[in-house]
């Protein structure tokens, strides 16, 4: 069975590893004259990195072997041949990442040299880089990556694709432990649709964080249904590795986790074990990126009771800041009729509706300019559709459990927070999306399958 799946994905392989000089022109661009590497060896170590962690895999049992073998399969094609020809066509992130491999220095931070700092940092550090924490400690993964796998492009790629891979497993897990029972298909689903099988295999920060992602989901399952209190260092663990890569997204992603709690009406004990987790960590991230967001200095000029405005206009600055560093690099996205540049005098304020519906929706059909947004389209067509047969399923006694009450709330969170950059950038917003999906399609699966409203039946009975 393995061979009749692996023999067809090998063959293309081979074929491709003798034109791989001709589609990896872009990495070779970036590469410095005093490094050389041959791009065949370069695609060879991947597909070596790619067998190693095969093995890993093997060494699972039963059922759970033969779905990650199958999946993992799926994710060589995805790496290592259809992203050959997407790297032909544009340059990426993941290039700088190589070149940091190479040098030790990127851009963002001239005169740093990221292999002599890779001890990652929690705090802003504004005198050598600026105070953006995340983008520091994505240089610095992917520093530690390269000192894994070698100055491997393609090695490097491999990497993080099996940390988005296991994402996807983290978030089936997810789906067993509140079930009960194994559900393959959810497993299939969570690895081979189209946006999260595409942005979580590449070389850059979407794949680590999504595996964070998937280990915070399980977590929150595990303390939701079982009230087991390992599940809290879980959660613990998943927020801080968000919070290394992007900070307001730990703190988005631990207020609505407590906001499903509360709203779910744990017990008493639970409430006081997660709110001794949460609050510490909420408090700590909250200050960090209201610092990195220029607030926390705002706030302390003009004092806490002009706290509204300020924290409105500052992050108004940021959100076009944002915008305008996506949109400045090219891609499509919304006319705002004003200068994004945060520079300007002139603050974009689109309305907040249309910053979530952007972010939940868009682009649409009308908004496609190239196949990538083409895939975004059909994607959120079929979302809003499914959606709206979704309300119509949907009872209120549903809103007593946090399991439904978490996705729900994160949704339209981490639109508001993102809708923006949709805008600017339809491109980029497709891509960031790839850390909303796994909650929408959970969302779904319960209200539209009759094995879900059961279980949300069953388990609103209950409560």
């Amino acid at each position: 069975m393995w061979c009749g799946l692996a023999l067809p994905v090998l063959g293309v392989i081979v074929w491709l590893s003798m034109h791989v000089k001709d589609l990896g022109w872009r990495i070779a661009d970036v590469m410095p004259p005093y490094f050389s590497l041959q791009l065949e060896i370069d695609y060879l170590m991947g597909l070596l990195w790619w067998c190693l962690f095969a093995v890993v895999l093997i060494a699972f049992g039963g059922e759970s072997r033969r779905l990650l073998i199958i999946g993992w399969i799926g994710k060589l094609f995805i790496a290592l041949v259809a992203m050959l020809f997407y790297e032909y066509l544009y340059g990426l992130d993941s290039l700088s990442y190589f070149l940091l491999a190479i040098t030790g220095e990127h851009d963002f931070f001239p005169d740093h040299n990221f292999r002599e700092d890779m001890m990652f940092s929690l705090v802003s550090e504004e005198k050598i880089l600026h105070g953006n924490i995340g983008q520091a400690n994505t240089l610095r993964f992917m520093v530690i990556a390269a000192s894994i796998t070698g100055t491997y492009f393609h090695a490097m790629k491999v990497l993080c694709t099996f940390l988005g891979f296991l994402g996807s497993w983290w978030l089936y897990r997810s789906v067993v432990a509140a079930f009960g029972r194994p559900c393959p298909l959810m497993f299939y689903l969570l690895v081979f649709f189209p946006s999260i099988v595409f942005w979580s295999t590449s070389l850059g920060k979407d794949p680590v964080q999504f595996f964070f992602l998937g280990i915070y989901v399980y977590g929150g399952t595990i303390w939701f249904t079982q009230g087991r209190a390992s599940a809290l260092g879980v959660i613990g663990i998943g927020l801080l590795g968000t919070y290394l890569i992007r900070p307001w997204q730990a703190f988005m992603a631990g207020g609505v986790l407590l906001l499903a709690a509360f709203a779910g009406k744990l017990r008493l004990a639970q409430m006081m074990l997660m709110l001794a987790l949460l609050t510490p960590i909420l408090l700590f991230a909250g200050s960090n990126v209201l610092t990195n967001f220029g607030i926390m200095g705002k706030l302390e000029e003009e004092g806490v009771f002009v706290m509204r405005e300020v924290v409105g206009e500052m992050l108004q600055k940021k959100a076009a800041g944002y915008a305008y560093e996506t949109q400045r690099y090219g891609g499509s996205g919304v006319n705002f009729g004003v200068d994004l540049d945060p520079s300007s005098d002139m603050i974009v304020t689109p309305s907040i509706p249309m910053v979530v519906f952007s972010g939940l929706f868009r682009p649409l059909p009308n908004d496609i300019t190239n196949p990538l947004t083409a895939m975004a389209a059909a994607e959120n067509t079929l979302l809003i559709s499914l959606a709206a047969i979704a309300l119509l399923k949907f009872r209120v006694k549903y809103l007593r459990d946090p399991l439904v009450i978490w996705p729900v709330l994160y949704c339209p969170a981490w639109a508001g927070m993102y809708g923006i950059i949709v805008m600017a950038n339809f491109g980029a917003g497709a891509r960031y999306k790839l850390l909303m999906w796994p909650f929408a399609i959970l969302l779904l699966t319960m209200l539209l399958t009759k094995q879900g409203r059961a279980w949300l039946d069953k388990r609103a009975a209950s409560r």
